[in-house]
């Protein structure tokens, strides 16, 4: 039968600074591997990146195809200000498509009323999303963050209730807009050139 026995480091410097060495290296990946996977948002929460996944019943590619939805109430631009309400709980799993969040938007500009729902152009509305926090942990739709607190954005929305809305087609009807540069909150949707300024925005929109 084989004996193995352990290596007595202290009789070999080198060695054990080396083998220190493997194993701080080891932690450090390891720190960031778990920092790749979490996100900051509103109220400095720190938690997994998503974890509902959705598969929406329409998406559009262009700003064309949103503006000519028959299913579109609105178009604003405006700011997330508050959070008013978390309905619904996660599961076990952590997943659950019935939890819900509402938040308020405060209208800054508007830019399509087609029925003429708005009365006041500088209006706050409700603005309704799939997931939110629970605890210290944010569940969210993968590809559809959670809006933030301070988040400016351009949205195209439909109508659920009087002042009570949801943006069309996930992340397709949602717009990042940051220091006057006008983005698509992912890569899945309508492509805008790179660097658009919030009035060329605006005429593409026109002119669609």
């Amino acid at each position: 039968m084989s004996r193995f026995s352990l290596i007595p480091f202290w009789r070999y410097p080198l060695l054990f600074c080396l083998f220190s060495g493997v194993l701080l290296l080891l932690a450090s990946c390891s720190q960031n591997t778990t920092a790749g996977q979490t996100s900051t948002q509103a109220g400095g929460t720190s938690t997994q990146g998503c974890d509902i996944e959705v598969s929406w019943a329409v998406g559009y590619g262009s700003l064309k195809e949103l503006k000519q939805a028959r299913v579109l109430d609105l178009t604003v631009q405006g700011t997330f200000t508050a959070i008013q309400s978390t309905q619904g709980q996660a599961s076990p799993s952590g997943q659950n498509n019935l939890l819900s969040t509402d938040f308020t938007f405060l209208i800054s500009k508007v830019l399509l009323d087609p029925h003429h729902f708005l009365k006041d152009s500088y209006s706050k509305i409700t603005i309704h999303q799939t997931g939110g926090s629970i605890g210290n942990t944010l569940h969210q739709v993968c590809g559809d963050p959670l809006f933030g607190i301070g988040e400016e954005a351009i949205l195209f929305l439909q109508q659920l209730s009087p002042g009570h809305y949801f943006v069309m087609g996930g992340p397709s009807g949602r717009f990042d807009v940051r220091k006057g540069l006008v983005q698509p909150i992912n890569d899945e949707g309508v492509k805008l050139p790179q660097g658009a300024t919030e009035q060329q925005f605006y005429t593409l929109l026109s002119a669609a």
